[in-house]
């Protein structure tokens, strides 16, 4: 199986998911939805430029495949960490004397700065000088990432959010993230832990889907909006 490929996909799809969600929660900020689209597209993309130089370093200075999917795995953790947290600490910075366009700008980069430093590290994993048809390998991790940020936006904008809130959205993505930590690290054969490791990831989803369900759905947009 192409693990490479598999996680440029997840990492375009949640990518592009969490960016359309953000622009849903600045916009409910701004009151303005072609405002929030324009700003948190600049926050974006300047986030993932970040990240994305941040994973090429980390792949020129350990370019052991091991390691790198030690930071793979790492680095998913934050994310998911990060999908659930900054919308809400973004909803109560919203009424602090501190808040200015600048925070909100390094806020939402940081999101997307995380998963664009994966993306050079599945690049160096599926296409490097030790895989075997590497333009081949090369053009699946690249058509996988393109494939994958096509289809979040897609599947988040006009079918997940007809049927749930955007707090409840956010978690979803990070359920999505806790599978993606069990998947890939069920997939490194020689690691110790993995029973316990997918185990913890599966029962930490429920745990989450669970504990989102005894508070109210929309809380988040009404702290936005009520500030």
């Amino acid at each position: 199986m192409n693990y490479p490929a598999l996680l440029s996909f997840f990492c375009g799809f949640v990518s592009l998911s969490l960016e359309i969600l953000w622009v849903r929660l600045y916009g409910f900020t701004m009151m303005s939805t072609p405002a929030a689209f324009g700003f948190v597209l600049m926050a974006y993309l300047v986030g993932i430029a970040l990240g994305a130089r941040l994973g090429g370093k980390a792949c020129r200075e350990n370019p052991d495949s091991s390691r790198l999917w030690r930071r793979v795995i790492w680095t998913l953790l934050l994310s998911a960490v990060l999908a659930l947290v900054m919308p809400f600490v973004f909803a109560w910075g919203n009424s602090q004397w501190w808040r200015n366009p600048l925070v909100d700008f390094v806020w939402i980069a940081l999101v997307s700065s995380v998963l664009a430093y994966i993306f050079p590290i599945a690049h160096h994993l599926g296409a490097g000088p030790s895989s075997g048809k590497q333009g081949q390998r090369f053009a699946w991790v690249y058509t996988s990432n393109v494939l994958g940020a096509a289809l979040g936006p897609l599947i988040v904008g006009y079918v997940l959010l007809n049927f749930l809130s955007l707090q409840q959205a956010f978690v979803l993505l990070t359920v999505l993230h806790l599978a993606a930590i069990g998947f890939f690290y069920c997939s490194q054969k020689n690691w110790s832990f993995r029973l316990p490791i997918v185990a913890g990831t599966v029962f930490m989803g429920l745990l989450l889907g669970l504990i989102s369900q005894r508070f109210d759905p929309h809380s988040l947009i009404q702290k936005v909006t009520s500030n």
